[in-house]
């Protein structure tokens, strides 16, 4: 990861702990790019298991994102 990406991820708010979030729940190799839009969406670990619990279940992070915007 180059420091400009690194000064990205920061201004965005992407810790090592969300990105670990995400690994918690299954997902091991979450992308620069995946997470700076699961971040812009609004979209946590958190927000994920909510949505399985629901009946939501989806290996690709991207669903989530298209399922929050559709309901925003």
């Amino acid at each position: 990861i180059s420091v400009d990406h690194i000064s990205s991820l920061k201004a965005l708010g992407i810790t090592p702990e969300y990105i670990e979030g995400f690994k918690k729940i299954g997902y091991n190799n979450i992308s620069i790019d995946e997470a700076t839009s699961l971040k812009a969406m609004g979209i946590t670990p958190e927000y994920v298991t909510q949505m399985r619990e629901k009946g939501f279940k989806s290996d690709d992070l991207n669903k989530y994102i298209e399922l929050k915007s559709a309901f925003k």
